[in-house]
Formats: C-alpha cells, structure tokens, sequence
C-alpha cells in the first residue's frame, strides 16, 4: 500500500506538533517549576538540585 509523498508529510508533521506539545506539558511540571524553566541554569551543580529535564532551559535532572 502506498500513500502520496504529501499524506506522508502530513502525518510527520502532525506527530511533530502532538510530541513538542508533548514537551510543552513537561516543561510545566519540572521540579523547579515554569518559572525556573524559563531562566537558565547559571551553575549545572545547583545546590538547591533544582534541575528541569528540557534542555532549552540549560538544565539536566
């Protein structure tokens, strides 16, 4: 069974919007919060280990 080049684009595309959707919602619940998602991590060995898992925040758990 084939699909058309453009049906098969569709659905990567719809699959990339559902999963950083996906991200979105996990940037929320990080441990530090919304707040600390949006700042970045100055000092990766916070002592606080307050650390969000998404990168475009600089941080790691």
């Amino acid at each position: 069974m084939k699909f058309p080049a453009s049906v098969l684009m569709i659905i990567i595309i719809y699959t990339m919007i559902i999963s950083s959707h996906a991200q979105f919602e996990l940037d929320i619940k990080c441990t530090g919060g919304a707040d600390n998602c949006l700042q970045p991590c100055i000092d990766e060995y916070d002592t606080t280990k307050t650390k969000c898992i998404n990168d475009r925040c600089n941080c790691y758990p």
